[in-house]
């Protein structure tokens, strides 16, 4: 099967930047809404843009944008390649994503915290019994890195700017994921410096939605290339017209 995109690089690259600056203005929702909140009292507006909030706005945006990124990788299990990628990567892939989109949603991974909890797994969780979590997450997602890394050569050698930009956006998302929450189970959570949680909130979570949306711009670039049969060793995008 063939497909055919309608979009082009440079709508691709005006896309990022306008999630982006959409998460910067959620960021601001969370600040104002937090600085005012003991004034005017806004206690919908404070969880409907709680950046740690589960069922929140950025929670949603970003799950939406998780679930765009399986919708692709999915219908790229069925374009015709011209290099010998297994369908089975993006279909692996587009279901690692949905699942990322409902774990977004709906907080699957507290529910892993809730089990530790409650079969004293003590040894799996963090200070104040946080982030049980990230080492079952861990446990899955290198040796399933490991079995994607061939694929991902042969993705590199001819797609080499779409997965550089992938890389990107997995390794800013895991710092706030996982680095800054990890900051935050160790430090932070007790802490009666409330101010200074809220500054670590952001960072978290504006590293999370931002890498999110770089893997979305990847992934675009990626279909792009793909459906066009532009394979690019290097990037050749600046030279393509507005």
């Amino acid at each position: 099967m063939k497909f055919t995109v309608s979009y082009s690089v440079q709508a691709a690259k005006r896309l990022l930047f306008v999630l982006i600056a959409i998460e910067a203005v959620l960021v601001v929702a969370y600040v104002l809404t937090h600085m005012t909140d003991s004034v005017l009292s806004l206690k919908l507006l404070r969880k409907m843009f709680d950046l740690d909030g589960d069922l929140s706005i950025p929670a949603w945006f970003s799950s939406m944008q998780l679930f765009v990124i399986s919708l692709l990788l999915f219908l790229l299990s069925v374009q015709e390649k011209s290099i010998p990628i297994p369908t089975s990567f993006f279909v692996v892939g587009g279901a690692v994503f949905l699942f990322l989109s409902l774990d977004e949603g709906v907080a699957i991974h507290e529910k892993v915290t809730i089990l530790a909890k409650r079969f004293s797994f003590d040894w799996m969780m963090f200070r104040g019994n946080h982030g049980a979590w990230i080492g079952s997450y861990t446990l899955i997602a290198v040796p399933a890195l490991w079995l994607a890394i061939p694929h991902l050569k042969k993705m590199w050698e001819n797609y080499r700017y779409a997965v550089q930009m992938g890389l990107v956006g997995v390794a800013v998302f895991v710092t706030g994921a996982v680095g800054l929450e990890i900051a935050s189970y160790m430090f932070l959570r007790e802490s009666p410096n409330t101010t200074l949680y809220m500054i670590e909130v952001i960072f978290e979570e504006f590293f999370e939605m931002s890498g999110v949306t770089l893997m979305l711009y990847a992934v675009l670039l990626l279909a792009h290339d793909m459906c066009t049969n532009q394979e690019k060793a290097s990037p050749v995008y600046a030279t393509e017209e507005n």
